[in-house]
């Protein structure tokens, strides 16, 4: 039975497989004083397709207790929605680096181009340096902090880099259900590339500083998920609260 973490904590060692999947958001600052904020992380997919569902989960999580008995309630909510036994059951794997993971969006966004045409697209991040995973047992060498110190060290000797994908839907897909992934011969186009090339304060001061709202979206860009709408109003409710 799945014993779930989350990674929001600070106190979760990097070294615990039940902290995946790990997050990666990134932040604009725009020309006209404006943010555009783009959160993701190392699952292609999402465990509910709805808002009330994965409220749901939680609330299940929380009421089972860190070592659920038979028959608990999270339990019985994985029995019925198999997409979230798969999420919290296969992600057995630690990553190698910060810097050798991919990233995904978990909601669609809809892109708007200047003759008014609609796409409906989902991003990835995609590491120049490979998707790398800790050997068997290899996070018995590992500290707590193994991936912040890696990137550290990585960053200093060389930036690190990933290609920042759209991944463009067709009509005969899901656009409103971040659970059902795009197939991977779905399109992808460049939009760029991130380039980290220093490594900042790492506080709850800072943190709470920065408060990623994926809503946050620039002209051309809007919601194609409704559950971008929760996820925008909930997380300065977090931040507030941490």
């Amino acid at each position: 039975m799945p014993r779930p973490l989350f990674r929001e904590s600070p106190s979760i060692p990097d070294t615990e497989v039940k902290a995946n999947p790990r997050g990666f958001a990134i932040k604009f600052l725009m020309s006209d004083g404006s943010n555009t904020d783009i959160v993701s992380h190392s699952f292609n997919g999402f465990p509910v397709s709805t808002s009330s569902d994965f409220s749901a989960m939680l609330q299940a999580i929380a009421r089972s207790g860190a070592e659920p008995p038979p028959g608990s309630e999270l339990e019985r909510f994985l029995g019925s929605h198999p997409t979230a036994k798969t999420f919290l059951t296969s992600q057995t794997q630690l990553p190698q680096s910060w810097a050798a993971t991919s990233f995904y969006s978990v909601n669609a966004v809809q892109f708007t181009d200047a003759q008014g045409r609609n796409r409906f697209v989902r991003y990835q991040f995609i590491p120049e340096a490979g998707e790398h995973s800790l050997a068997a047992g290899e996070e018995a060498t590992k500290s707590a902090d193994y991936l912040s110190e890696e990137l550290a060290a990585r960053v200093a000797a060389n930036p690190v880099r990933f290609t920042w994908y759209a991944q463009i839907g067709e009509d005969s897909d899901v656009i409103d259900d971040p659970a059902r992934p795009r197939p991977d011969d779905r399109p992808r186009v460049p939009l760029g590339h991130i380039v980290i090339d220093q490594v900042g304060p790492n506080s709850p001061k800072a943190d709470r500083s920065l408060a990623f709202l994926p809503g946050s979206l620039p002209p051309g860009i809007e919601f194609a998920d409704p559950m971008l709408t929760i996820r925008n109003a909930s997380y300065p409710l977090q931040e507030r609260n941490s």
